[in-house]
């Protein structure tokens, strides 16, 4: 069975199964493979517990009618999604209750996925992702299921690799994806520092240093008080007028060019200058 099976792409229907379906069929044939890597003992497990139970789908059932029975919905040939309760009899009944308990929880969640439900129905326990169950993987393979703890039969080299080599075409492409942010943002960065300086010369100009300063507005504190009433056939005196001297009235582009460029900015650089640290798998 897994030898034609070997991952997701590897159906004889794809196109009456969605991904979320392919995924949860192959994890099922690779859980329930014997040694021999086919389903045959778990067919015989479920004969055992449940043909003699009426009204029950395996009931009465020969092993080759099982067999074929099943194909439909297990197996490289399936062509629609196994029903929650054939899902949960088959794992109860092939696996020891300790492996069960945790290949149901996985059932469990890829079975949701497929039926775009939140849990299976009548089904209490809980749910667990496989690691392998990522948006960013779209041909799982029945290595990456079995994983090195629990192969049905040692895994092919080949298959190893396919894996590794998988990985590391990630690996290589997150560190792409950073370095050409912090490649913005230091642009980002350059751009801020030349608009300032564009900024600061342009005051400078309209202050008088190099270009026309504007028209002086004087303050009350500066303007001279009104003269006094003068005695009757007294000449008055000649009082000094003072120099205005008031100083520029701040505009919003001063407190612009005075600004730290981290306040300008809002965060600190280093927050985006990004770890690329990544370790290449090759």
């Amino acid at each position: 069975m897994l030898d034609r099976l070997a991952d997701t792409d590897s159906f004889s229907n794809p196109d009456k199964l969605s991904l979320a379906d392919r995924k949860l069929i192959l994890y099922l044939v690779v859980t329930l493979a014997d040694e021999s890597r086919r389903l045959t003992g778990a067919y015989e497990a479920v004969l055992r517990a449940y043909s003699g139970v009426h009204g029950h789908w395996a009931h009465g059932k020969p092993l080759a009618v099982m067999q074929k029975y099943c194909a439909k919905f297990l197996g490289k040939s399936a062509e629609r999604r196994p029903t929650w309760d054939k899902v949960e009899d088959v794992l109860r009944a092939a696996l020891p209750a300790d492996r069960a308990a945790a290949a149901l929880a996985e059932a469990a969640w890829l079975f949701s996925r497929a039926a775009g439900v939140e849990r299976p129905p009548g089904y209490s326990g809980e749910l667990s992702k496989p690691v392998w169950d990522q948006p960013s993987i779209t041909v799982v393979t029945a290595a990456m299921i079995a994983g090195p703890s629990r192969p049905s039969k040692p895994i092919a080299d080949d298959d190893q690799l396919l894996v590794i080599k998988a990985q590391a075409r990630a690996y290589r492409a997150l560190d792409r994806e950073k370095e050409e942010l912090n490649t913005r943002f230091e642009e980002l960065l350059r751009e801020i520092d030349r608009l300032r300086a564009e900024l600061r010369r342009s005051i400078a100009l309209r202050d008088g240093r190099g270009g026309t300063p504007g028209p002086a507005v004087p303050s009350p504190a500066t303007v001279p008080a009104p003269r006094s009433a003068a005695a009757p056939g007294s000449v008055p005196a000649e009082e000094p007028v003072p120099e205005v001297n008031v100083p520029r009235a701040r505009t919003p582009l001063d407190a612009v060019v005075d600004t730290p460029l981290q306040r300008i900015t809002e965060v600190p650089r280093t927050w985006f200058l990004l770890d690329t640290s990544v370790q290449q798998r090759a």
